[in-house]
């Protein structure tokens, strides 16, 4: 019915299930009153007439769509009515599924995550010019997570990614993120996220600071507010306000510009006299440790 007060779930879901081959469901402009889980088969995209026109509106305490290998969103909008419903997932993938897609689409209004991979789940996964927002608090809840650790490589791929201001990515137990063209508060790693690649972006403050660690990442052309290095192996190249970076990992490439240091004088032996003089300095690093 797509008008946000009838319960549209048994139709939409009975018209996935009978693509159990593979196919498109093509849904039209209106808001669609979700009230249980929806899996989509594999093979299967839905397809909207936009991501603010054609809605999935969660009106029930749930987690609303699993994506299997190979399906998709395409211009679609999901709304996870957090003030009225609480506590939810927006859209699911499992572990050994692959080659997802989310494409000009919007998953909003989550106070968990907008996007779940299990560990090892999503591999090929793409997303492009979509938005992920989560209500979650910044810093602790990631719009887009990854919710175990991968036990070999899983690629997944965000290109223009929208964010709302939230904090758009947590890291969890990567193995290969790649995003590019992203705005996010704060960004969320551990110590398992592994070779996670990022460019292009902007890292705003209202999180604080935030710590990159893990190993095996690439970061540049990134600016930021101040954060810790606490990785390994890694090549970080950020600009942040007076460079305040703090690096307590080893093996890592960083560029820091130049910074002020006041030097600490001590005499061994005989005293010294710099009468009126002033002593100063300045330090940069560019490269490893």
């Amino acid at each position: 019915v797509g008008d946000g007060i009838v319960d549209d779930t048994v139709a939409i879901q009975a018209s996935l299930s009978y693509l159990v081959n593979g196919g498109d469901l093509y849904i039209q402009s209106g808001t669609y009153s979700i009230t249980s889980h929806i899996t989509v088969p594999a093979y299967v995209k839905i397809i909207g007439t936009g991501k603010r026109k054609s809605v999935l509106k969660r009106n029930a305490t749930i987690d609303l769509i699993t994506l299997g290998s190979y399906s998709g969103l395409i211009d679609i909008g999901i709304d996870g009515n957090t003030a009225v419903y609480g506590a939810g997932k927006g859209c699911l993938i499992i572990g050994s599924t692959f080659n997802q897609y989310i494409l000009n689409s919007e998953i909003k209004n989550f106070s968990n995550p907008c996007l779940e991979f299990a560990a090892n789940g999503g591999s090929e996964f793409k997303s492009s010019n979509s938005d992920f927002y989560t209500t979650g608090t910044q810093g602790v809840v990631g719009a887009v997570t990854v919710n175990g650790i991968d036990s070999a490589a899983v690629p997944r791929h965000f290109i223009s990614t929208g964010s709302g201001g939230c904090t758009l990515f947590n890291f969890g137990g990567c193995n290969d993120f790649f995003a590019s063209g992203f705005y996010s508060n704060g960004l969320i790693f551990s110590s398992n996220s592994s070779k996670v690649q990022l460019n292009n972006c902007r890292i705003g403050g209202s999180a604080g600071e935030f710590t990159i660690s893990g190993g095996g990442h690439e970061i540049s052309g990134v600016s930021a507010v101040a954060y810790t290095v606490a990785s390994t192996d890694s090549i970080i190249n950020m600009i942040a306000p007076s460079w305040n970076i703090t690096v307590t990992g080893t093996g890592n490439s960083v560029l820091i510009k130049e910074r002020s240091y006041s030097p600490a004088i001590t005499a061994s032996g005989g005293g010294f006299d710099l009468g009126n003089g002033s002593l100063s300095g300045r330090w940069s690093r560019d490269g490893n440790k």
